[in-house]
């Protein structure tokens, strides 16, 4: 797993020209608080 920091970091470093797949499927089930449990934070800038 990973924390929210660690997947805007992963997220600033790709390229505009690839295009990454964040299925937030069971995300429910994910008991640390660090984890990243709503992608639409991402929106604007990373997600289409």
């Amino acid at each position: 797993m990973f924390t929210e920091d660690e997947l805007l970091d992963f997220l600033k470093s790709i390229p505009n020209n690839i295009v990454v797949v964040y299925d937030e499927a069971y995300n429910e089930y994910v008991t640390r608080d660090d984890y990243p449990k709503n992608s639409i934070k991402f929106l604007k800038d990373y997600l289409i």
